[in-house]
């Protein structure tokens, strides 16, 4: 179809514009995997091969409200990279496998496998940018599920931006996929499509006031299930450097999201933001803080989605020149729109999860680090059957080359 409507040419030029939109741009350009370390060098080639064995102990392997059952777990994490650096342009792939192997549920044990590549082009007045994320995992992070369970997601970018003078235009095409292994949760299976227009005009050397626009499509596999929508969502903001030692991304808008099904759910339609601060406040201290509000599909009936508020910072800060701390903490407020009847409670499902975790990391070698930390998870709703707490404690040791 792009070839009758554009020609050969047209659709190359195409093709490559859809390309580049992780970056944005020369001035905010940035290297997607960032390395510490030397490597194995192999001509043109840059090999980065890992191992981190852990042992933890968990309070509530189950995440259930009461009851709690705990046990000990080792995880054996080895990972492998490829780089291949040049004047032009840039590759890496990563690839790692995390095994966790329970002592007491052995049905906990899980394979979680992630692999990464990106591609970066830059050229004269305009960069190329690419970039994959798969993974195919039991990790409950970031979902509604309590038990483990098994899927993949493939989250596939491709950008492309020009350069002038002040202004910078960005196109973005974005594709996720999501998979889940057992029957039971097919119905969840579903595509979505991301398409972005962006627009960054320099007012500061290192700042730039943007405007962007992105339209959305999210079809499942089974739709007279799973309500399919069409969302559209304008946002303005700033992005680059504030001062001399705080970079940020701050993008405010609006979403409307609607619907498409027989049950007919209530639109999401509202105030979004995607904002990420990073102040270095010297060489041994720095503070990342960020601000999202989003729709967030649910897997819970008769919800189509749920809307997500969260903030989530991170202060890191340097000892000495082997020691690190780490200090991380979460507050998150998911507001469901329909109304559910568990027991005798019939209510709309407001859910708020904190976390909160502390990380020392000691660098024994250039390229060994033993690890130890802390962290706390808590989910409090309106429902009791949702609540739980649980308590990580951690201890590991990581050779990366």
């Amino acid at each position: 179809m792009f070839k009758k409507i554009l020609g050969r040419k047209g659709t190359l030029v195409l093709i490559t514009l859809l390309s580049f939109l992780l970056n944005s741009g020369s001035l905010y350009a940035r290297k997607l995997y960032v390395r510490k370390v030397r490597g194995i060098k192999l001509g043109d080639f840059i090999l980065h091969p890992g191992l981190t064995i852990e042992g933890m102990h968990d309070d509530n392997v189950f995440l259930t409200s009461s009851n709690k059952k705990d046990d000990f777990l080792t995880t054996f994490t080895p990972s492998l990279s490829l780089e291949i650096p040049f004047r032009n342009y840039h590759f890496e792939m990563d690839y790692s496998l995390n095994i966790l192997k329970y002592s007491e549920y052995p049905s906990q044990d899980a394979d979680n496998h992630i692999l990464k590549g990106a591609l970066d082009l830059s050229f004269r007045d305009f960069e190329i940018n690419i970039k994959n994320d798969f993974k195919d995992t039991f990790d409950r992070a970031d979902t509604e599920f309590m038990d483990r369970v098994r899927y993949s997601q493939n989250d596939l970018k491709g950008e492309i931006s020009f350069s002038f003078p002040r202004l910078e235009t960005v196109f973005k095409i974005q594709n996720i996929r999501h998979n889940h292994y057992k029957k039971i949760w097919s119905a969840e299976d579903r595509t979505e499509n991301i398409y972005t227009f962006r627009m960054n005009y320099r007012f500061l050397p290192k700042t730039a006031f943007l405007m962007e626009y992105n339209h959305g499509e999210i079809r499942y596999d089974t739709a007279l299930i799973n309500p399919e929508s069409d969302y559209r969502e304008g946002m303005v903001g700033v992005v680059g450097k504030l001062t001399s030692k705080c970079e940020s991304t701050i993008k405010v808008g609006y979403q409307n999201r609607k619907y498409k099904v027989i049950l007919d759910p209530p639109d999401f339609d509202t105030i979004v933001t995607d904002i990420n601060i990073k102040e270095r406040f010297n060489s041994r201290n720095t503070l990342n803080l960020s601000f999202l509000r989003k729709a967030m599909e649910s897997t819970f009936t008769p919800n189509a989605y749920y809307q997500m508020n969260k903030v989530w910072l991170k202060y890191e800060y340097k000892l000495n020149r082997k020691l690190f701390s780490e200090v991380v903490g979460s507050y998150q407020l998911n507001q469901y729109p329909e109304e559910t009847t568990i027991g005798t409670l019939t209510e709309e499902r407001e859910d708020v999860l904190t976390s909160a975790g502390i990380n020392l990391k000691y660098k024994l070698l250039r390229w060994l680090f033993l690890n130890i930390g802390y962290q706390h998870e808590e989910r409090d709703s309106n429902f009791d059957i949702f609540n739980y707490r649980d308590n990580k404690t951690s201890l590991n040791l990581t050779a990366l080359y």
